[in-house]
């Protein structure tokens, strides 16, 4: 049980699923760096801030074995040859309903890496209307709704000019391919993201997979509501949580796999 000095209470009232209650969460070692006002004013949550522990925690893990990607990051495979090493950080997945205000969670965990000198996150989402939301919740923590910036501003295969901050990516956007010499949007991100990057977000199309595949070391945040209660293919989130087979990574693993039970559960958690 975490408990965190003057934490206020959620301003609504949360309900955890039956499932989810029946693990107990790993006992986490990582401490964010917020600023102090955030906890004092209740600008996040004693359960929000939960979520930007277990985020960092599972962040501060590499998932085991080595892989092998090319160069379109199209293909992954696993690699027992150490020259080729490359290895995946270890993502986590936010599957908290509506009312829990995961954006404002989101925002909390791009903050605290923000403090860390991680300073350049990627912020993917449905469509352009709800770039003003994710302003809306960085602003809500103090902090600069300047900061985050649409992709759709750079020229597809155009230099991203911006320094650090954070970039907002549609679904849309992230699948236009390469074209009449341009690079492709993912490899335009790709080329501005470098290593301590945070994803927030990421599709889980064949464009979604690419970033996630070429940003091995980026700290990924799987956000969704339905994500755990839909029988339905959830793509390649197991893997990247830690939950599925080291030699098959990023394959799709039906939701009623019987691997998607504790060991998803405490990563979910």
């Amino acid at each position: 049980m975490i408990r965190i000095e003057g934490a206020k209470e959620h301003p609504t009232k949360l309900v955890q699923s039956a499932a989810m209650n029946s693990v107990l969460p790993p006992v986490p070692t990582a401490k964010p760096k917020l600023p102090a006002r955030l906890i004092m004013e209740g600008l996040l949550s004693e359960a929000q801030l939960k979520s930007v522990i277990y985020a960092e925690e599972a962040h501060s893990k590499i998932l085991p074995g080595t892989y092998r990607v090319d160069q379109h990051f199209d293909i992954v495979t696993h690699s027992e040859e150490e020259f080729r090493e490359m290895q995946f950080r270890r993502g986590w997945f936010l599957g908290d309903g509506t009312g829990c205000g995961k954006g404002r969670q989101v925002a909390g965990i791009i903050m605290s890496n923000f403090a860390q000198s991680r300073k350049r996150a990627l912020w993917i989402s449905k469509n352009d209307k709800l770039l003003e939301d994710a302003r809306r919740d960085w602003q809500a923590l103090g902090g600069d709704p300047k900061q985050i910036v649409s992709l759709s501003k750079f020229a597809q295969g155009s230099a991203i000019t911006m320094g650090e901050g954070i970039l907002f990516i549609t679904y849309g956007t992230l699948r236009s391919g390469a074209k009449q010499g341009k690079r492709s949007r993912v490899e335009q991100i790709v080329y501005w993201a470098g290593r301590d990057t945070l994803v927030s977000r990421p599709v889980h199309n064949r464009p979604g997979l690419k970033l996630q595949r070429a940003l091995a070391d980026a700290r990924v945040v799987h956000v969704s509501t339905t994500g755990a209660t839909v029988k339905s293919p959830i793509s390649p989130m197991p893997n990247g949580l830690g939950c599925g087979d080291k030699a098959q990574p990023f394959r799709i693993v039906p939701i009623s796999s019987p691997r998607l039970n504790k060991a998803a559960l405490q990563q979910w958690k």
